[in-house]
């Protein structure tokens, strides 16, 4: 997660050719609240996710260096093998290609290779691996996950101080210098605004993905302001000094009040699964948390993380509605279906959820086998 100050830096670098504005930049990012709390004392996707998606910008940027066209390929074909985000990759592409183009600027060799190879590379593969589908499953976890925003909240997740300063560095860099490294930024923006209106990715990723774009961007304006102090009688580091102390306290502050109530990682009930339960035993978990019991406990579970499994889009309706369903004889039908021993009810399962417990659960079918004031599990009698 710590990469993403130096990648940040690198790419506004390659954008403002100067060191401070880049270094204020690449510091903006890692404490936007939305990050830091999804991402601080957790097991998070986005620790390899955002890295990966920035050093395939920067790689892009540089691909005039064969070195740099190689990397560009090889952490493309990395991302497609990891996570189906990858498919935000050709969009990108596909979106800067007629930004440049309306600009009547034309592409590089090396950018036309790598950009052809990139696209069908990552297609291919998201279709090998059946990612198509899980990618546009993500549309059905927006019961769970997306909230609709205000443009209160919006600023808030994204960052008050990226946005801002962002978004007026993509004027300057947009309309005033045109270049092509803002015509590539400004095309990660439009891709993610699309895919956010049509709710194909979830809010977190967009918004995350967002702040990080804006921070880049932020760079820009940074450098006019330096700029200015030059021409000014005022010492060069006063405008620095005045962003590094509003960016403690509109930025790094909140983002850590923000994790300070946060609950640690509790894995103990998943270890507990692990020594108490037998290895072929299946376990019903909320839709993210399948991923830890999978890896921790070893055990079989409904549905997990990114949804290749076989029916993902049914597993998913179903495990919302063991959890939320009113009456066993209803629920009965689904446990039998998906073959469950075990229910596992965390913090997280009722606020995903919205419940405080299951109705059903108290019946005599069900025994209840660990409780650690936090989580639960009930082992489902036959």
């Amino acid at each position: 997660l710590a990469s993403i100050i130096l990648l940040v830096f690198f790419i506004a670098f390659e954008i403002t050719k100067k060191g401070w504005p880049s270094l204020l930049a690449a510091i903006l990012p890692v404490f936007s609240p939305l990050l830091f709390k999804v991402s601080f004392n957790s097991l998070s996707i986005y620790k390899i996710l955002i890295p990966l998606f920035l050093l395939i910008i920067l790689s892009f940027i540089k691909i005039k260096d064969r070195k740099f066209q190689y990397l560009f390929l090889a952490s493309s074909f990395l991302l497609a093998l990891i996570h189906p985000l990858s498919l935000i990759i050709p969009l990108i592409l596909i979106c800067y290609v007629f930004i440049l183009l309306s600009k009547g600027n034309k592409l590089l060799l090396n950018e036309k290779v790598s950009l052809i190879i990139a696209i069908i590379f990552i297609l291919l593969i998201q279709f090998i691996e059946g990612q198509l589908y899980g990618f546009n499953l993500v549309l059905n976890i927006i019961e769970d996950q997306f909230i609709h925003l205000t443009i209160a909240s919006f600023s808030y997740l994204v960052g008050f101080l990226p946005l801002v300063l962002g978004l007026i560095g993509l004027y300057f860099g947009y309309f005033k210098e045109s270049s092509k490294q803002i015509y590539l930024i400004t095309s990660i923006i439009i891709s993610l605004l699309l895919l956010l209106s049509l709710e194909l990715i979830t809010m977190t990723t967009g918004i995350i993905l967002l702040g990080v774009t804006f921070s880049i961007l932020s760079a820009v304006l940074l450098s006019k302001i330096l700029d200015i102090t030059k021409k000014s009688k005022l010492p060069r580091v006063i405008i620095p000094l005045l962003l590094i102390i509003i960016l403690i306290f509109a930025t790094i502050i909140p983002a850590i009040q923000d994790t300070a109530t946060k609950p640690k990682l509790d894995i103990e009930p998943i270890l507990w699964l692990k020594d108490n339960t037998l290895p072929n035993t299946k376990i019903l978990a909320n839709t993210f948390e399948g991923n830890l019991v999978r890896y921790f406990a070893k055990r079989n579970v409904v549905i997990h993380y990114p949804f290749t499994v076989q029916n993902a889009h049914k597993r998913f309706k179903d495990t919302r509605q063991l959890y939320t369903i009113q009456e066993y004889r209803d629920a009965d039908k689904l446990l039998q279906l998906h073959h469950i021993d075990y229910i596992y009810i965390s913090p997280q399962t009722k606020g995903l959820y919205n419940i405080e417990e299951i109705s059903y659960i108290n019946d005599r079918r069900f025994n209840k086998i660990f409780d650690n004031s936090n989580t639960q599990v009930w082992e489902v009698n036959a």
